[in-house]
């Protein structure tokens, strides 16, 4: 009789890798070149929405501005994601709507192109079924010598429910 432990460690070893191709899979579904974030399920109250940047360009600071339905969600301030600690991340609320984000190293280092995930935004959906849009606006992408660069900008849907 094969003993209950071994059959669990079994199981881990089996499905392994199985986990490890679906968390790859994830990551290259991104797009070779954008910034934003995916298609999302929330729940109720807070979820936290990942937004990536993707690109072959060297860029050092990105600004935006957020904009969304202040009667579909409640939206709090960003947090930068673990292995950007040299970067900072500032953002104001200008009101109930929207905010200015601003991400940059104070040391003028470029974002590392290995992590394309950024920061996420808190965000709880008031109703309890439907759609959240979040507007990305008015995106500057910065570079070396104050070079600028155009990146498509990709907003998912953010479904409330199953």
């Amino acid at each position: 009789m094969i003993r209950p432990k071994v059959i669990a460690l079994l199981s881990v070893l089996i499905l392994l890798p199985m986990i490890l191709t679906c968390s790859r899979t994830a990551e290259q579904e991104l797009p070779e070149n954008g910034f934003g974030y995916l298609d999302q399920t929330l729940s109720a109250g807070v979820n936290q929405i990942q937004f990536f940047l993707t690109t072959t360009e060297a860029v050092k600071g990105v600004e935006f501005f957020l904009a969304w339905d202040p009667q579909q969600a409640r939206v709090d301030l960003p947090k930068l994601l673990s292995g950007h600690d040299k970067f900072v991340i500032h953002a104001r609320k200008h009101d109930a709507a929207s905010m200015k984000v601003l991400i940059f190293s104070m040391e003028s280092l470029v974002f590392d192109s290995s992590k394309p995930w950024l920061f996420e935004l808190p965000l709880e959906p008031i109703p309890s079924t439907g759609e959240i849009k979040l507007d990305i606006q008015k995106t500057i992408f910065a570079g070396s010598n104050s070079a600028q660069f155009n990146i498509p900008t990709l907003t998912g849907t953010l479904k409330i429910g199953s």
